[in-house]
């Protein structure tokens, strides 16, 4: 039973809410303001709907105008931007790391602003340091299985020329010239 109690609360709630909007919107429906002129400039929509929350004429719309006005008209720019970094992004390069990303993406985009031929030459230690652990492999000489190496390379070359061997043998034998 407690539960049936509550729901009406919540209701007349959103009622009231509801209510209030509404004569929001009635009132501004109702009212003449307009857009102010200050030397020779026009005030944008959004310069508009602060004065009015500023004024405290309309609370509500102004917020609902906010979120509808503060996007951009044009959302050409983002999406360039995010076109070069899925170019960044290919098969070949699934395992680059989000900062790098952002960072190669932030040099592209801004290499007006970032002339990277006047940056201080690092010293190899500053770039050993800077080189995230994930991204380090060791190949020194020790690490490579020089028997295995080999007889893999000659594993491969026994099967290029068998396979070679076999499709001339076949092109020489075909008589009725089918291509293989």
């Amino acid at each position: 039973m407690e539960f049936a109690e509550e729901e009406p609360d919540q209701a007349s709630e959103r009622n009231v809410h509801e209510s209030r909007v509404n004569e929001e919107v009635d009132r501004w429906l109702a009212d003449p303001s307009r857009f102010q002129v200050i030397n020779d400039k026009t005030e944008t929509i959004l310069e508009f709907w602060k004065r009015q929350y500023d004024e405290s004429n309309y609370r509500l719309l102004s917020l609902a105008a906010r979120v509808v006005y503060a996007v951009p008209a044009s959302a050409a720019q983002i999406e360039r931007d995010f076109g070069i970094s899925g170019m960044l992004v290919t098969s070949h390069r699934t395992s680059l790391a989000k900062h790098s990303i952002d960072m190669c993406s932030l040099l592209n985009r801004n290499r007006g602003f970032v002339d990277i031929t006047t940056c201080k030459r690092l010293s190899d230690t500053e770039v050993k340091d800077a080189i995230p652990a994930n991204v380090m492999v060791a190949l020194a000489a020790e690490n490579i299985d020089t028997p295995f190496s080999a007889e893999w390379e000659l594993k491969w070359h026994h099967v290029f020329w068998t396979r070679n061997a076999l499709i001339n043998n076949i092109r020489r034998n075909n008589k009725d010239g089918l291509a293989y």
